[in-house]
């Protein structure tokens, strides 16, 4: 089915009725209906899985019918020599991965495209002998075309693209360099003729990288991209691992769960943590994050329906992204923090956990709970509790493999201060590999060397 969806035939057809579609009742009628296309196949969790789980099989569809006919720059041979020009391109002020210090350790010469986040730039990202332009893509003061013109003219040896919006496509359309890489900011990929590697991971249930390449155990096939390197990626520390961390028995009977709310709202983890709470009856819960609207309140429904609503405190939203001049001014940041240094747990949620959200419980010495996804042969095809895994942050000590597994080690680690303290140095080195800036790029450039050769070798 997949094959036959992804066929250039059964593109050229959706093509022919979207177009029908638009000349009937205008572009927008027609880009509602690919909208609801993704909505339904690609961001739902069809065919086995919630809302969150990526079909990367369906979304490379939605891509080839909605980017059909679009030209694309020639490409030219990769250069001989061994020093190469890296640039990138992306909004970085917005980014949780790109500070001063990640862009400064780069070994190569580096060029950066900086496009506007919210009216803002990543002007920190400015040093003398560095090329660096700052585009407004926001308000129409400059274009893709624009971006691609800077980025050609500094003639890159590899172009690293970080974003997955349309206006990514547009300039990666217009990129002249021999090497253009894509840096996925989740389980899917950028599905683009031009892109000729892609730097992943995070692997979800049934879509995982085998042989640099993409495999889904549900089909049992291949996804058609570029080659894709697995990469341990970078989340910038933030001063965060540089700091004093309290021991377990230094620490509070608290819970904190942070992030996005919606995660934390998801049935089963809802109930796992209310059963946690009714078994701890000494132990809070505070709650920090946005609110999706219905989230915070299905929280606090089943908190009350427990009995332990008066021991559960949402603190409201922070912010972790830094200002025009790098800093984080944000006081909700600051009072997370705070609950971070003090808490006994900070358990992942499933089935779609956190990264950043994990990585600051591991730097701030916080034990943490993963719920395990399966990659074997026998979880093909099949539904599992969790569907998305972060292998730099998997801490064997606080993972488990089964619901019951996970609320029995949450209830451990508020109780025993071995273990929690044995988990929280084991997540700490973690930590401190994720956030090295030098490790991150000798990955990148391996892989970029890896795709010369293997390139070379095929010419």
């Amino acid at each position: 089915m997949y094959a036959l969806l992804g066929s250039r035939v059964t593109i050229a057809v959706a093509g022919t009725i979207l177009d029908l579609i638009a000349a009937m009742r205008g572009p927008q009628a027609s880009a509602h209906v690919l909208g609801v296309f993704e909505q339904r196949f690609v961001y739902s969790g069809w065919p086995l899985y919630e809302m969150g789980w990526v079909n990367v099989h369906m979304s490379r569809v939605a891509t080839l019918v909605r980017r059909r006919g679009r030209p694309v720059a020639a490409k030219p041979g990769p250069s001989p020599g061994q020093a190469i020009r890296v640039a990138m391109v992306g909004r970085f002020v917005g980014l949780l991965g790109f500070p001063r210090e990640l862009v400064d350790a780069c070994p190569a010469d580096l060029v950066i495209a900086d496009i506007s986040h919210s009216g803002r730039f990543a002007s920190y990202l400015q040093r003398e002998g560095r090329q660096y332009a700052a585009f407004d893509l926001d308000s129409g003061a400059a274009n893709a075309a624009g971006v691609a013109q800077f980025i050609n003219h500094a003639r890159p040896d590899l172009v690293i693209n970080i974003g997955q919006k349309e206006e990514a496509f547009e300039i990666v359309d217009l990129i002249e360099a021999p090497c253009i890489a894509n840096l996925c900011a989740g389980s899917d990929l950028m599905h683009h003729r031009n892109v000729d590697l892609q730097f992943h991971g995070q692997p979800e249930a049934d879509y995982f990288v085998v042989n640099n390449r993409m495999f889904c155990g549900t089909s049992r096939s291949y996804v058609p991209s570029s080659r894709v390197q697995t990469i341990t990626g970078y989340i910038d520390p933030r001063g965060l691992l540089s700091e004093p961390r309290a021991k377990w028995a230094e620490r509070e009977p608290l819970i904190v769960c942070h992030g996005s709310l919606f995660k934390f709202a998801a049935p089963a983890f809802r109930a796992v943590l209310m059963q946690v709470l009714v078994r701890n009856p000494q132990v809070r819960l505070a709650l920090m994050g946005r609110d999706s609207g219905a989230a915070l309140a299905s929280i606090l429904k089943e908190a009350a329906d427990a009995g332990v609503r008066d021991r559960v405190d949402y603190l409201g939203a922070f912010s972790a992204v830094r200002g025009e001049d790098g800093m984080l001014p944000d006081q909700g940041w600051e009072r997370l923090l705070g609950l971070l240094r003090r808490a006994r747990l900070a358990p992942d949620a499933f089935p779609l956990g956190g990264g950043s959200s994990r990585f600051e419980a591991y730097a701030t010495g916080v034990p943490s709970v993963h719920l395990a996804v399966r990659f074997d042969e026998d979880a093909w095809g099949k539904p599992q509790p969790g569907t998305c895994e972060v292998p730099s942050l998997a801490a064997p000590s606080g993972t488990a493999r089964s619901i019951a597994d996970y609320a029995a080690l949450c209830d451990r680690l508020l109780v025993d201060g071995k273990l929690a303290d044995r988990l929280a140095q084991e997540q700490l080195e973690l930590a401190r590999r994720v956030g090295d800036a030098k490790r991150w790029w000798a990955e990148i450039l391996d892989g970029h060397a890896h795709w010369l050769t293997v390139n070379r070798a095929a010419s």
